[in-house]
C-alpha cells in the first residue's frame, strides 16, 4: 500500500492508462487488492484477477475477512448499490452502509437502505427496517455468537442485541463485547446523567464516563467517571481517589490491580492499585507498558524534557522520547531518544549510536533481536542486533522479522536503477 506509493514518489515514476485509485493488502499481507478506474468504470483487481466493472466502488467500505480468505465491498451500478462478496453480487439496494465479517470469517453482515428504511442483512434475512441506524455500530462478539447494533427512533437511541431491542437512551457510546463474549458493554446517556451498561448491570449515574476496561480474566470491569468536576476510577462498584483528570485505564497482567494516570495539583502520576507513583509534569498514558513481572515502563515529561521510567528507575533527560515499544513477550523494551539534534535507540536502558534521524524500531517475536532505520546525509541504514546495511532508500514501516526470529526482511530501493527490492538478511529476494 503506502510502500509502493512512497517508492514511486522517490523514483519519480509515472503511469498512463487505467488508474489505480486504491490498493491494500489482506490481514495476512498475502493478497493484494486494487480498485482500478478506466473509461469512467471501476473494477476490483485481486491478485491480478479482474472483477466485474461497476460505475463505482466504495473502497472505504472494502473489507477482508479476518482469515484473509474472503473480500467484500459496496459497488454502484445505475444509481443503485450492492455488496460484492468473493465476486458474487447481492441484490441491489438504495444504499450500503457498514460491511462486517464475523470473527471466524464464515458470515458476512451488512447495512443496506431500501425505501428510506435501513436493514441489517444476514444472508437471505433482511431483518426489520429502521429509520436510522447508528453509523458503524455493528459488532460481533469475539466468539461470533452475538451481534449488536444501535438504531435511533425519534430522539431515542436503542441497542439491539441478538435481534432484541434494549431500553431507550438519549445517546450511547461505542459498543464493545467483553473478551469472553458474555457481556455487551457501552456508555449510555439518559437526561443529564451517564451510565455504563455491562450486560444486565447498569452503573450508578455519573456526569460523564471516559474509559472502561476488562481485566485479563474477564472477571472485572472498571471505568473512569466524572462527578462534580472530579475524575475517579470505579472497580467492582468501589470508587477510587479523586483527580483533576484521569486517562489510560488498564489492569495489571494478573488482573489484581487497576492502573491509570491521574492528575492532581497540576501534576501527573501513575496510580497502581491504591498506590500513587512519583508526580511529573506530564505522563504519556498511551505509553504505559507492563513487563512480564508486572512492572511498569512509561514516558514522562519534566521541565520541558522527556524521560523513561522503568521499574521506578528514571532514564537521563532527553529533548524528546518517541516510539516506546516492548517486545511481543515484553521481556525487552526500547525507545528512540532525541537530544541536541541527534537521535539514538535505547534498548533495555542501553544507548546505541547517535544518528541524524532514527525510526521504525521493531523487535523479533522472541524478543531477543531488534532492528531500526537511521538516516545519514545521503542514505539510509538498517541497523539490527548483528550489524547494519546501507541503502539509498528504505521504506518506513517495512521492517519485519520472521516468525522464528531468525530472519529480517524489508523493502529498499536504488536511485540509479530506479528499482525496489525485497531484502532478507541483507540479500535481494525479490525485485519490484
Amino acid at each position: 500500500m503506502k510502500t509502493l506509493t512512497l517508492l514511486l514518489l522517490v523514483f519519480g515514476a509515472s503511469a498512463c492508462g487505467p488508474t489505480v485509485v486504491w490498493y491494500g493488502r489482506s490481514p495476512d499481507r498475502c493478497k493484494l487488492a486494487k480498485v482500478i478506474e478506466t473509461k469512467n468504470k471501476q473494477y476490483l483487481n485481486l491478485d491480478q484477477k479482474r472483477g466485474q466493472y461497476y460505475d463505482g466502488i466504495a473502497f472505504e467500505g472494502l473489507v477482508f475477512s479476518p482469515d484473509s480468505q474472503h473480500l467484500a465491498y459496496p459497488a454502484r451500478q445505475d444509481q443503485r448499490w450492492a455488496v460484492v462478496a468473493d465476486g458474487v453480487r447481492s441484490p441491489f439496494w438504495d444504499g450500503i452502509g457498514q460491511v462486517l465479517f464475523r470473527p471466524d470469517s464464515k458470515e458476512l453482515v451488512y447495512v443496506a437502505l431500501r425505501d428510506s428504511r435501513w436493514h441489517v442483512v444476514r444472508g437471505a434475512d433482511d431483518g426489520p427496517g429502521y429509520e436510522e441506524l447508528v453509523a458503524d455500530s455493528l459488532r460481533f462478539s469475539p466468539d461470533g455468537k452475538h451481534l449488536a447494533f444501535a438504531f435511533q427512533r425519534g430522539k431515542s437511541v436503542h441497542v439491539v442485541l441478538n435481534g432484541e431491542a434494549q431500553g431507550a437512551n438519549d445517546a450511547i457510546g461505542k459498543l464493545r463485547f467483553s473478551p469472553d463474549s458474555k457481556r455487551l458493554v457501552y456508555p449510555a446517556r439518559r437526561g443529564k446523567s451517564t451510565y455504563l451498561v455491562v450486560g444486565d448491570w447498569t452503573s450508578p449515574p455519573h456526569d460523564a464516563i471516559a474509559e472502561f476496561a476488562f481485566s485479563p480474566q474477564d472477571e472485572r470491569v472498571a471505568y473512569l467517571a466524572q462527578q462534580d468536576q472530579h475524575w475517579f476510577a470505579v472497580a467492582d462498584g468501589v470508587a477510587g481517589a479523586d483527580f483533576e483528570a484521569a486517562e489510560g485505564l488498564t489492569f495489571s497482567p494478573d488482573g489484581k490491580h487497576l492502573v491509570y494516570v491521574g492528575r492532581k495539583d497540576g501534576k501527573d502520576r501513575v496510580v497502581f492499585g491504591d498506590t500513587e507513583g512519583k508526580a511529573y509534569d506530564q505522563i504519556m498514558a498511551a505509553s504505559l507498558i507492563f513487563g512480564p513481572d508486572g512492572s511498569l515502563t512509561y514516558v514522562a515529561r519534566q521541565e520541558d524534557q522527556s524521560l523513561v521510567v522503568s521499574k521506578d528507575q528514571e532514564s537521563p533527560l532527553y529533548d524528546q522520547v518517541t516510539e516506546l515499544v516492548a517486545s511481543p513477550g515484553r521481556e525487552s523494551y526500547g525507545y528512540i531518544a532525541f537530544d541536541n539534534d541527534q537521535a539514538r535507540v535505547i534498548i533495555n536502558g542501553q544507548p546505541g549510536h547517535t544518528h541524524n534521524w532514527v525510526g521504525d524500531l521493531v523487535f523479533s517475536p522472541d524478543g531477543k533481536r531488534f532492528a531500526y532505520l537511521a538516516k545519514t546525509r545521503n542514505s539510509m541504514r538498517v541497523f539490527h542486533d548483528q550489524g547494519s546495511v546501507r541503502f539509498d532508500v528504505v521504506v518506513q514501516g517495512s521492517l519485519v522479522f520472521s516468525d522464528d526470529s531468525q530472519h529480517l526482511a524489508f523493502l529498499a530501493g536504488n536511485r540509479k536503477t530506479k528499482r525496489a527490492h525485497i531484502y532478507m538478511d541483507g540479500s535481494i529476494k525479490k525485485s519490484i
